[in-house]
């Protein structure tokens, strides 16, 4: 049997530090929906070719890990090559948000069929915020992911890359900023709100501490949309018991059925 006649059934494919004859396997496998490659590149012999996975027609969720740098030229020939039909997409990429933001450029331009969208891994450190977010081209046309529902984001969470993200999901329910968010402000989202007004938005989380304050909450309150939970409320700046208190109070008067979860999310089953 030659290697055109054979072909395998699998649906789930996972490989480590994979080379090029590692790749070529995937044509082996026509009905892969799901595909995950991790590199950790101190250890890699040679970068692969992975222009193969254009191959791969039926992808559906992808996830690449890049543990201790990105490689853009690498990730940008991966999302090229089959990113069209992706509708999963989780990046984690640990690298400076100087070296990851460009990519965001590249998923925007290759991948507009995602519904679930997942960023992770990257940090500020060697260049200025100004610097890194200059990498994001916001030229692109937009809204370049019109199906996508579910964003999460663990990094560096500026103003100018959570415009980016929201400029692109106009159809968004589900929203977790789980990075960095010291570098958030009230005024980004009310300017992202004029353009995209999430009319589909059913949760938002913020994670960890940030800037962004209850008055953002306010203002989500008022939109329309049918916004069902909003949390961890604790980690919005200057937050007080107090506060918390009067927007619990809003919501019963206005008979919203919403959740604000202060810290923990009752929903969460031991």
């Amino acid at each position: 049997m030659t290697l055109q006649d054979a072909s395998f059934r699998l649906k789930n494919y996972w490989l480590f530090n994979p080379i090029t004859y590692d790749l070529v396997t995937t044509y082996l496998c026509p009905d892969l929906e799901q595909l995950r490659l991790d590199f950790i590149f101190q250890d890699l012999i040679e970068e692969p070719e992975v222009s193969v996975l254009s191959s791969l027609t039926k992808l559906r969720k992808f996830e690449i890990n890049f543990y201790d740098q990105c490689f853009y030229d690498l990730g940008k020939g991966m999302l090229e090559a089959c990113g069209a039909s992706l509708t999963y997409l989780s990046l984690h990429l640990a690298d400076d948000w100087f070296v990851v933001a460009p990519v965001h450029n590249v998923v925007a331009s290759c991948c507009p069929n995602l519904v679930t969208l997942l960023y992770s891994g990257d940090y500020k450190a060697r260049h200025t915020l100004e610097e890194c977010d200059d990498q994001l081209d916001f030229a692109i046309p937009g809204p370049a992911h019109p199906n996508l529902l579910h964003l999460k984001v663990t990094g560096v969470v500026s103003d100018q890359r959570l415009r980016f993200l929201l400029s692109h999901g106009p159809a968004l329910q589900t929203i977790h900023l789980d990075g960095e968010l010291e570098w958030l402000h009230d005024s980004t989202l009310v300017a992202a709100l004029q353009i995209n007004p999430l009319p589909d938005l059913e949760e938002i989380w913020f994670n960890v501490s940030t800037t962004v304050t209850l008055a953002s909450v306010r203002l989500l309150l008022q939109q329309d949309n049918p916004l069902k939970c909003i949390g961890r409320l604790c980690h919005m700046g200057e937050a007080t018991m107090g506060e918390y208190q009067e927007l619990l109070a809003h919501v019963r008067q206005h008979n919203l059925d919403i959740k604000l979860i202060w810290v923990t999310d009752e929903r969460i089953k031991k």
